[in-house]
């Protein structure tokens, strides 16, 4: 039999091979975690490296450009770590004319330059101005048919590495057998009519469009508050401007920009003090001085039958009625908004 002395020298023996085991059961487990990890982030992350452009300046900040968030897991990255959509047959790239182009190149040389030379000597609102300037003129510059055609034909492979992301295979085909042939329809202008060229620049105005649209059935689902009217005139706005900026918007229907000219009117309107200031006597049916204003006896401000003789009768009279109940504001531009009304009414 073992000794008590023994069993306690074994005891200490068998815990020490236990720490021993249990430290290296630990060191494995944790490599195991890290290597694991390393791999995960190497499949899910975007290559940080070949980020030129886009993350390095200030550039985007000029153009137009939000800052998309990388860790986003809606957002769709390029292998240039530039945000993008696209579909076949209407290919889109956000930043390709910026990532992979030479005049990028030639543009980001020359706000380095205005950098160098001017930054020191001015004062911040100065510097943005100028810089706002400087990197206009070089967006401007994209949307120069020749640029643009020579952009894309000296950055086909980024063009075709951005497609595979997207395209079927006959499309890829078509566009790695024929890439010069379709250079020529897509980013040359059509002589006659409204080309291929035509409808890819107008996808320029794909987003705005969208956000217009998006913000329109939001306003049919919610209060139509004056806020709610804002925000679809700021969008509209948004849209119009970037119709209005286009080289040519000939892929955009005449009945598409008519109606919602009309439509982005009438959110103004709707907006306006004036039209406020209409809702609030009506929903309140504000009782008028009818020894002041007696262009509104016989009528109450909460019917509405009655609107459209209520406000065709003496403009001075309701004018001054909605001066002293809603402030001087609501009544600037009052002709002006006053035939709007009736036509919007049909009066």
């Amino acid at each position: 039999m073992c000794s008590p002395a023994c069993i306690r020298v074994t005891i200490r023996i068998l815990k020490i091979l236990g720490y021993i085991i249990f430290g290296i059961l630990a060191i494995t487990s944790a490599l195991c975690f890290l290597c694991v990890s390393y791999v995960t982030l190497l499949i899910m992350l975007p290559p940080l490296e070949r980020v030129h452009i886009h993350y390095m300046t200030k550039l985007t900040r000029y153009l137009g450009y939000d800052n998309y968030e990388r860790w986003d897991p809606n957002a769709k990255f390029s292998a240039w770590g530039a945000p993008y959509d696209a579909a076949c047959g209407e290919i889109r790239m956000v930043l390709l004319k910026l990532d992979c182009m030479e005049p990028a190149n030639t543009c980001m040389e020359k706000i380095v330059m205005f950098e160098r030379d001017e930054w020191i000597r001015m004062n911040r609102s100065v510097q943005e101005k100028i810089f706002h300037n400087v990197s206009k003129e070089c967006f401007q510059a994209m949307n120069d048919p020749i640029i643009r055609n020579q952009s894309f034909y000296h950055g086909r492979d980024c063009f075709m590495n951005v497609s595979r992301e997207f395209c079927a295979l006959d499309i890829l085909y078509y566009l790695d057998s024929y890439y010069e042939f379709f250079l020529k329809f897509a980013m040359t202008p059509t002589q006659d009519g409204c080309g291929i060229y035509e409808k890819i620049l107008s996808l320029d105005c794909q987003d705005s469009m969208e956000d217009f649209r998006e913000s329109v059935v939001r306003l049919k689902l919610g209060n139509q508050t004056k806020d709610d009217y804002l925000e679809v005139a700021k969008l509209c706005d948004e849209m119009q401007n970037c119709i209005n900026n286009l080289t040519t918007s000939c892929a955009i229907s005449l009945e598409f920009k008519r109606k919602t000219k009309e439509y982005c009117e009438k959110m103004h309107f709707l907006a306006s003090p004036f039209w406020q200031c209409i809702q609030r006597l009506k929903t309140e049916n504000v009782k008028p001085d009818l020894m002041k204003y007696v262009c509104l006896i016989g009528h109450e401000l909460s019917d509405d039958s009655t609107a459209c003789q209520r406000f065709s009768g003496s403009s001075e009279c309701i004018e001054g009625f909605m001066m002293d109940q809603c402030g001087f504001e609501s009544v600037e531009g009052f002709e002006d908004s006053l035939t709007y009304l009736l036509e919007m009414w049909d009066c």
